[in-house]
């Protein structure tokens, strides 16, 4: 290992992070392998144990290391949804939410489009019926609707039948359900408008039942803006 130079804007963590997890990437590290100790990182990459230590429980929270009480801390064997898992349980930096709702949005946006064109009858019934259990919950149980609100968007991505950007949408429930509980507050629900549904949700299942594809697009739209 090169010592780290410092020329970069990150810290001195971020850099111990990006390091162990670009040989982790390129099977430099491979699983099972046990890494050097905090003590031989130390000295290896001439920084201080604070630094080694976060960045190593950064990358224990993400479910790429495994730390062994009175052995050494090992590579372990990681799936990328063990991967997603872990990432979704760690604390969301500004980042890391920006980035969420930019992923969330280029997969929700083609399965509106497709949903518009491709969800039956059943589809929209089972739509409408997530919508509804969102709006009953949204109103019984304000700020605590995530598991409601994440089903909604799971089945408009099962109205788009593509088996892949459905995949792609369960592989990454863990961090679409995190976003969702940080930012359900940002969602406009205006409980006291002249709508009988006045929220979003309804609206954007509205839009797709009419096969409005412009409005169903913006109310998505919308409702990820960070």
């Amino acid at each position: 290992m090169k010592k780290l130079e410092n020329l970069k804007k990150q810290s001195i963590p971020d850099q111990v992070f990006d390091l162990i997890k670009g040989y982790i990437d390129s099977g430099r590290f491979q699983a099972g392998d046990k890494i050097p100790s905090e003590n031989e990182l130390c000295k290896q990459l001439g920084v201080s144990r604070p630094s080694i230590k976060t960045a190593l429980s950064r990358l224990q929270d993400m479910g790429l290391l495994e730390a062994r009480v009175g052995d050494g801390t090992y590579v372990k064997e990681c799936t990328a949804y063990d991967f997603l898992e872990h990432a979704s349980k760690a604390m969301l930096h500004a980042k890391d939410i920006q980035e969420i709702s930019e992923l969330r949005r280029a997969i929700e946006m083609e399965s509106v489009r497709l949903a518009v064109v491709k969800a039956d009858d059943n589809d929209l019934t089972h739509l409408e019926e997530t919508a509804l259990t969102l709006l009953k919950a949204i109103k019984e149980k304000p700020g605590h609707t995530m598991e409601e609100d994440y089903q909604f968007h799971l089945q408009l991505c099962r109205c788009a039948h593509n088996r892949y950007l459905l995949m792609m949408y369960e592989l990454i429930g863990g961090l679409v359900r995190n976003h969702i509980d940080l930012f359900v507050e940002q969602y406009v629900r205006d409980q006291n408008g002249s709508s009988p549904f006045p929220d979003a949700h309804w609206e954007l299942y509205m839009a797709v039942r009419q096969k409005e594809t412009e409005k169903a697009c913006a109310i998505l739209m919308d409702m990820l803006k960070v």
